[in-house]
């Protein structure tokens, strides 16, 4: 693939929000596992906002793999969230990680994925639900 065949990037992202207005960008340009991508990486930024916030930030040597599980973690172990956000959590990591694994590439799946990391982040905006 050249870069001719790529569409017209978005901008860079910084923030969660941001990051999802991108993902919805790409998956609408037809790039479901790109925007995949962008979803997983919305819902761990906000994650590692709200660890920051809770001041339960995972170190940095624990991050380096399965950095958006240890985060959950960190969050559930402090109890800065309820529980039914915390499941809500696992559960867009794993549909987020089969997309960014190439386990599914399903629009639908993916499209799912856009509106429930968007429902998460509403919910979460403030420090979290508790």
């Amino acid at each position: 693939m050249t870069t001719a065949n790529l569409p017209e990037a978005p901008p860079e992202a910084t923030t969660p929000t941001q990051m999802l207005v991108d993902a919805s960008f790409l998956f609408v340009q037809g790039y479901p596992i790109a925007a995949g991508m962008y979803a997983r990486a919305a819902l761990e930024g906000r994650l590692d906002d709200l660890c920051e916030l809770h001041d339960c930030q995972p170190s940095p040597k624990a991050l380096k793999h399965a950095g958006i599980g240890r985060r959950i973690d960190a969050l559930r172990k402090t109890r800065a969230l309820d529980k039914a956000t915390i499941a809500e959590a696992v559960r867009l990591a794993g549909v987020a990680n089969e997309v960014v694994h190439c386990m599914t590439d399903d629009a639908a799946v993916v499209e799912n994925l856009l509106t429930d990391v968007r429902q998460f982040l509403d919910a979460t905006e403030e420090g979290g639900a508790s």
